[in-house]
This record gives structure tokens, C-alpha cells and sequence, in this order.
């Protein structure tokens, strides 16, 4: 990294303010996102984090991650036993939320 974006990194640590109002944003867009989920009858484990950890009945875990990967959306999937059915879904804008819940929608 040069100076010039330590000195920026370093005062985007120092504003509080933006961290804060940040997290507010992340966690509504979770929330909603959750409910968004909940609705259409995945199973959402709470989260206090900025992603949410999902699965759908009936689907498997890996099937879930390479049909969004293919509408070139990236989520996490994780092959270990016990979680293998689950996705890890981090939290972005609403503009790349909703592009992602159209895809999901269109799962099948």
C-alpha cells in the first residue's frame, strides 16, 4: 500500500461516526434480507453479523452456491459435514441484494 492510501485507510478507522452508521445499514439490509428468506420458507440461523447463514429445503448446500455463482453472484459454501446444506450470504447494497434475490427466486 503507498501513503496515500494508508493516510485514507487510516482516517476512514478514525470516523467512528461512519462505522456506526454503516453497521446500521448492514444490519437493515440483514434483517430485511432474513425476512426476505424466511418468507419463502428457508431456514435463516440468527445473526448479529453483516451475512446470514441459509438453507433450503430440499436443495443441497453446493447446488445453491453453483446456480447463483453461474448468475455471477458469489456467496460462501462450505463442504463439512453438518453444514454442508447451509450458504454463507455476506450483506452488500440494496442494488446487489436485490439482484440476488432475483436469483434466488428464479432457483429451482
Amino acid at each position: 500500500m503507498d501513503a496515500l492510501a494508508q493516510c485514507a485507510g487510516k482516517a476512514a478507522c478514525d470516523d467512528a461516526r461512519y462505522y456506526a452508521e454503516n453497521a446500521v445499514k448492514i444490519a437493515g439490509e440483514r434483517d430485511r434480507f432474513a425476512e426476505f428468506l424466511r418468507a419463502r420458507a428457508w431456514t435463516v440461523l440468527p445473526s448479529q453479523a453483516n451475512f446470514v447463514f441459509v438453507k433450503k429445503e430440499g436443495m443441497r448446500g453446493k447446488a445453491i452456491y453453483e446456480k447463483i455463482r453461474e448468475r455471477g453472484i458469489l456467496i460462501r459454501h462450505f463442504d463439512k459435514p453438518g453444514i454442508s446444506d447451509f450458504v454463507r450470504i455476506t450483506i452488500g447494497t440494496e442494488e446487489q441484494m436485490a439482484a440476488l434475490k432475483k436469483a434466488l427466486d428464479e432457483l429451482s
